[in-house]
């Protein structure tokens, strides 16, 4: 019996060290797909429907007007979310490259919440950053944060970045929006 006994202990030992391994794994690999694609999900009730992509028209934003512009870099955030706080340094040079006045861009950030909660809840966003609360994701088919959209004067979307951009996808929106500013500013810091 006591060899018996031994055996099924054994064996209860090797059953929890493969759990705890599997489980290790797991959260491991759901780690490293995080990492890399970083979005911060608005899949709620109010967030269903089709995704923006390339082509779509965005209805008219209360407080804008895209034909103000020739082009307008729009930055649909959220308080609270972590890619949209990590981001802040690279939409601060947005903003600087828009006030040298490069191509008739204007950079616009969005927010679902009201004013107050953004004032309280994104510190770090650069205060010459024109900001406009409470506008409709789902209207304009934003289904996660952070998400940069380049439109043109008739509201038509022309490219579309989700999540936090790597250095390689923020040289890639710099050279998009102004071909010019894109050379040799991106940041490897992080």
């Amino acid at each position: 019996m006591d060899s018996e006994g031994a055996e099924r202990r054994s064996n209860r030992r090797a059953d929890v060290v493969l759990v705890l391994v599997v489980a290790g794994a797991s959260t491991a690999a759901g780690l490293l797909f995080m990492a890399r694609h970083p979005v911060y999900s608005l899949r709620t009730a109010d967030a269903e429907g089709p995704r923006l992509e390339q082509g779509f028209r965005l209805p008219r934003v209360p407080g804008y007007e895209w034909r103000s512009h020739d082009k307008t870099l729009v930055l649909a955030l959220r308080v609270g979310c972590p890619y949209c706080e990590a981001s802040m340094d690279f939409y601060g040079r947005l903003v600087e490259i828009e006030k040298q006045g490069k191509g008739g861009v204007h950079v616009l950030a969005i927010y679902q919440e009201q004013a107050e909660s953004i004032s309280l809840g994104a510190p770090d966003l650069p205060r010459s950053l024109a900001t406009l609360p409470d506008i409709s994701f789902s209207k304009l088919r934003i289904l996660s944060t952070p998400t940069v959209v380049l439109v043109d004067s008739s509201g038509v979307a022309q490219s579309v970045w989700r999540g936090r951009l790597s250095p390689e996808l923020e040289n890639q929106l710099l050279l998009a929006v102004w071909p010019a500013a894109g050379r040799g500013t991106t940041n490897d810091s992080r």
